[in-house]
């Protein structure tokens, strides 16, 4: 269960917990977590957990980290990366892309 399938799919990748679980999903859930993910509500609160756009959120840190950290980070969690099926970012226009 990674972070970014969480906010691109926010009720499928909670549909795909429940059944894990064994649980069954209510309509009740799956309303809640399109109205804090996708349902247009403001994103002006720093401390809030909502957000109003969970994808642009996930991703935000492409936009905001220098590329030098992100090669930090990369090469510090590469054990990580490999095991979690992530791709370290090769140069700054695939980091901002």
């Amino acid at each position: 269960l990674r972070y970014e399938d969480i906010s691109e799919k926010p009720i499928k990748a909670t549909e795909n917990l429940y059944e894990f679980l064994g649980l069954k999903i209510s309509q009740n859930i799956t309303d809640y977590i399109w109205n804090i993910t996708s349902a247009g509500l403001p994103d002006n609160c720093v401390i809030c957990t909502t957000r109003n756009n969970s994808v642009a959120t996930a991703y935000k840190w492409r936009h905001l980290l220098e590329h030098s950290l992100v090669k930090i980070i990369d090469n510090t969690c590469s054990d990580v990366y490999k095991q979690m099926g992530y791709v370290p970012v090769k140069n700054i226009a695939e980091q901002r892309n």
